[in-house]
């Protein structure tokens, strides 16, 4: 596996170790989620069951509270109506009975008694109960009103009196008294019943929802937990089983797409990779070959300055001394015309003749020894400034300088030497690179115009300072004090002068320099 797609596996197994530390790794996580929904779900439960059965029991515990009041007081005017329609008295053994008929008829009601009107007040005539009762201010609230009235009492007991009347008077008074206990008991039996019920309704619904949970959602995360932790150690040719078209199958279909996308940008990536290395190797040879070439072009130009350096001083010196032995071979002649009658002197002057032929010859063969030597041939323009701006970027990058090249595929060849005049624009090149050590910018133009290439070799440096700026051509002039030998351009302008061409400065006293090279557009047949 290629660097960077074991880079994409490092940082998917970082982000799902991260992912595993915050949410529990596999299925206790699983586990987790299905207790949570379980209790969830129970809770809801056990909360929609209490407060459904709280609210039917207070319902039926009222109904029933009212039912036993209404018993209270149907009995009380059924007995009253009963007794109205009797001649007997109130105390007579018989209405005894009718309230012992009533009583059985009615089992919620606990005790019935009659009161009647004297002339006294009102007393207790009978009832069913052995002890009379103890207080009757209900009953003489209901004789005084002439209607039923009721009211509690305690030990859950409410009690309803109503009048009795004959021939439109009030002869006494219907008491009925009935427990409120079956409220009470229903309360109690009815919340033990539904806590019973609720907790059975409970314990079956969370296993029905664990089960459920269980086939249908837990077991097919359980496959995507599965599915997703081999994918994590880089087996990304695993897929999510899709077991049921639903929301956990689209789940399903999306990780297995996600996964195929992902395993395709791996392949892409891989490829990519792999092209991407074997271009920087190509660059690195490339690159080195530059290098190389720069070196090379350096050493060249090197040795072309020391040989002219070299060549310049044996001219000098063949000129300082051509000139006294052309006297001294004038003065020979005259001597052997003066001393013609001698022939000891004639022989020696013969002598000193030929010896300053030779040492003529020598000057001259030094002079043709010092004048460069080119081969002239037909070449391109274009391809030798690429060649020149790739092998310098390394040393342009080195100092901050952006070097730049416009110069169009279709310019015509020129005639020359074509190492010279590489060697020539390769000093120009350097020269504007020791112009700029802090930075800046290379510019190297070609265009044809009027049947000649110029070339246009241009930095941001600090420029040249106009007192050598007229004579920066001549030999031993130089910009740079301590550091140049003042003979490149010299160089350069002879090796553009033999190809026919012209260089000059362009560019105006003040920041940046500008040489300009013109070369002749070769003639083709």
């Amino acid at each position: 596996m290629s660097e960077a797609s074991g880079q994409i596996v490092g940082d998917t197994n970082a982000a799902s170790t991260a992912h595993s530390r915050h949410t529990g790794a596999g299925w206790p996580a699983l586990r987790s989620l299905r207790l949570k929904l379980i209790l969830a779900a129970a809770l809801w439960i056990a909360v929609v069951i209490g407060v459904l059965t709280v609210a039917a029991l207070e319902l039926a515990e009222r109904r029933l509270e009212q039912d036993l009041r209404e018993t209270a007081r149907l009995t009380a005017l059924g007995v009253a109506d009963d007794i109205e329609l009797r001649p007997e008295s109130l105390s007579d053994p018989a209405m005894g009975l009718i309230l012992h008929e009533f009583l059985i008829a009615a089992p919620q009601v606990r005790d019935i008694a009659l009161y009647a009107v004297t002339d006294e007040g009102l007393s207790y005539a009978q009832g069913t109960s052995s002890v009379a009762p103890s207080t009757i201010d209900l009953v003489d609230e209901a004789v005084r009103s002439g209607r039923a009235v009721s009211a509690d009492r305690p030990s859950q007991l409410t009690v309803v009196a109503t009048p009795v009347l004959r021939d439109g008077r009030t002869i006494g008074s219907v008491r009925v008294t009935v427990s409120l206990g079956p409220v009470a008991t229903l309360r109690k039996d009815g919340r033990i019943f539904a806590l019973a019920i609720a907790l059975v309704a409970v314990l079956g619904i969370t296993i029905l929802i664990h089960l459920l949970t269980q086939r249908l959602v837990h077991a097919p995360l359980a496959d995507v937990v599965h599915s997703v932790a081999r994918a994590r150690t880089g087996d990304l040719s695993v897929r999510v089983p899709v077991l049921r078209n639903d929301e956990i199958g689209d789940v399903a279909i999306g990780i297995n797409s996600m996964l195929t996308e992902i395993e395709s940008l791996q392949t892409h990536l891989r490829q990519r990779v792999d092209d991407a290395t074997h271009e920087l190797r190509d660059r690195n040879e490339q690159l080195v070959r530059s290098y190389q070439s720069v070196l090379a072009l350096r050493s060249e130009l090197s040795r072309a300055r020391e040989l002219a350096t070299v060549g310049q001083t044996m001219a000098n010196v063949a000129h300082q001394i051509g000139t006294p032995l052309n006297l001294v071979s004038a003065h020979v002649q005259l001597m052997k015309r003066e001393l013609t009658e001698d022939p000891g002197a004639t022989r020696r002057l013969a002598i000193v003749a030929e010896q300053v032929d030779k040492v003529t010859d020598i000057v001259r063969e030094l002079l043709d020894r010092a004048r460069p030597q080119s081969v002239s041939a037909v070449f391109a323009v274009t391809p030798l400034l690429t060649r020149l701006t790739q092998s310098v970027q390394v040393f342009a990058a080195s100092s901050a300088v952006r070097v730049s090249l416009q110069a169009s595929d279709e310019l015509p060849a020129v005639l020359g030497d074509e190492t010279q005049l590489e060697l020539a624009l390769m000093n120009l090149i350097t020269n504007a690179l020791d112009a700029m050590p802090e930075g800046g910018e290379l510019t190297i133009t070609a265009a044809t115009h009027d049947g000649l290439i110029t070339i246009d070799v241009a930095d941001s440096g600090g420029g040249i300072p106009p007192a050598i700026a007229a004579r920066i051509f001549e030999p031993w002039v130089t910009s740079k004090p301590g550091r140049g030998t003042g003979l490149g351009l010299s160089i350069t302008r002879d090796v553009v002068q033999r190809a026919g061409g012209t260089i000059e400065l362009v560019s105006s006293p003040g920041p940046g320099t500008t040489f300009r090279v013109s070369l002749p557009v070769a003639k083709t047949s």
